[in-house]
């Protein structure tokens, strides 16, 4: 099988060496599941360990989480709640591997994660790292006392799943992008606080404006 790996970590991701290596498709052990990969998230948390892992760690296995459809077990305790044919969710890989591979070993009990049948196998590729993220963030400025936050790069993933959530936690954003299809993109989901930055300052007034309505403090995550 094929996965990605860097070969020489660098200065930053664009100066990482990330090549394709040909490794044979692993075998499951009693209590693992082997998974056909169908996607894989790309998160800041991956990105920053490729450029800041060890020359001595190369080749290093590349991606967190990801998705896919369980094609073997190796028996045993937990396989039971994942059999052949099931779309999952993965997490926690273990023994050297990487969620950009064409097939991952995943212990079933601790790793994996069972899927609705209706749901397509892709949309499960980062089910735990921004879901968790989202729920921290709100969960932290419920905790301070925030009535509203806001929330830069807003039209990522990230971005989308605290609107969403948000609508049921009490909690206002004020999310801020860079385009139009952006914005709106944000509207069909529930954001009642959207700003545009575009190209020039004009949008700070607004940005401002929306701070003082909806009272915006000086709470931090970090």
């Amino acid at each position: 099988m094929k996965r990605l790996v860097v070969t020489a970590p660098g200065k930053d991701v664009a100066s990482c060496k990330i090549e394709i290596e040909e490794v044979p498709v692993p075998t499951p052990g009693s209590g693992e599941v082997l998974i056909k990969v169908a996607a894989a998230a790309i998160n800041p948390s991956d990105y920053g360990s490729w450029y800041r892992c060890k020359p001595e760690q190369c080749p290093f296995t590349m991606g967190k989480e990801g998705s896919g459809v369980v094609v073997a077990t190796g028996g045993g305790f937990g396989t039971m709640t994942c059999p052949v044919g099931t779309k999952v969710g993965f997490v926690g890989l273990k023994k050297k591997q990487g969620a950009y591979s064409e097939y991952v070993v995943a212990l079933a009990i601790e790793s994996v994660f069972r899927m609705p049948d209706d749901l397509p196998v892709e949309d499960g590729a980062s089910f735990f790292v921004n879901p968790y993220t989202a729920i921290g963030i709100l969960g932290t400025a419920k905790k301070q006392g925030a009535k509203a936050i806001i929330h830069t790069a807003a039209a990522s993933q990230l971005g989308r799943m605290l609107v969403k959530l948000a609508l049921t936690e009490g909690i206002e954003i004020i999310n801020v992008v860079r385009r139009e299809e952006q914005a709106e993109l944000l509207k069909s989901i529930g954001a009642k606080h959207v700003v545009v930055t575009g190209s020039g300052d004009s949008y700070k007034e607004e940005l401002k404006s929306k701070v003082e309505e909806q009272g915006v403090s000086d709470c931090r995550t970090s």
